[in-house]
């Protein structure tokens, strides 16, 4: 769903009302360059806002990590690996659907076919953009998987049960009974919390990047 070339990352993302092809790469040190590639319409101030908040959350630039690197400097085998991958943060997932989607489509089997499966989800379903001869993906709307039926998504690999769980919570999702604010809440009523708290493992984001903390005023955005 993304493109690294020449240490820059380019991602098709959506937001509320408009989706920007973005790439991302350092301008100096400490600073990220994020340009809006082919953008037809102009960006505007909420836009821009709530792509840099995308981006914040997709790199875990909010973080601290000081008092992380302050314990791996005490430890025998942390202190040569945080000198060796220095500034490394985990991917996260920032849409909500898909980060359920993505627990619940690689459980129980190797990474590859997870991998094999994530994709088929999101080249029948989801939506693209070609730019320079390279297709980008978005990843499947709530919205638009809350229509489907069961065998729509057996017809792509995914067993019956996990149809039944994609669909249900794609179902949730888009009446509005399981969001992120909810989840986030220190306490609430979601009918999900509490099973999600139990139950849900974490499998290992897609990648990684080598990335400082980075104050959110040294974001610029630009349009080519």
């Amino acid at each position: 769903m993304h493109h690294i070339e020449n240490n820059q990352i380019t991602k098709l993302i959506e937001l509320t009302g408009q989706t920007l092809l973005t790439q991302i790469s350092e301008a100096t040190h400490n600073t990220l360059s994020i340009q809006c590639l082919a953008s037809q319409t102009p960006i505007t101030e909420l836009t821009r806002i709530e792509l840099i908040d995308y981006i914040h959350n997709w790199f875990d630039i909010d973080r601290d990590i000081s008092e992380f690197y302050a314990l791996a400097r005490t430890d025998a085998l942390l202190c040569q690996t945080t000198q060796d991958h220095y500034g490394l943060r985990i991917i996260s997932i920032p849409d909500l659907f898909e980060a359920l989607c993505w627990g619940i489509i690689g459980q129980q089997i190797n990474l590859s076919f997870a991998y094999t499966l994530k994709r088929q989800f999101v080249e029948k379903y989801g939506t693209s953009t070609v730019y320079n001869n390279i297709q980008y993906w978005t990843f499947p709307t709530a919205e638009k998987i809350a229509t489907l039926s069961i065998t729509d998504l057996t017809a792509i690999q995914l067993t019956k049960r996990k149809s039944e769980y994609i669909i249900e919570i794609a179902q949730q999702i888009q009446s509005g009974a399981l969001s992120k604010q909810h989840l986030q809440k220190p306490t609430n009523h979601c009918p999900y919390r509490k099973r999600t708290h139990q139950n849900t493992r974490h499998r290992p984001m897609d990648s990684k990047l080598r990335h400082h903390a980075l104050p959110k005023t040294s974001q610029r955005i630009s349009n080519r």
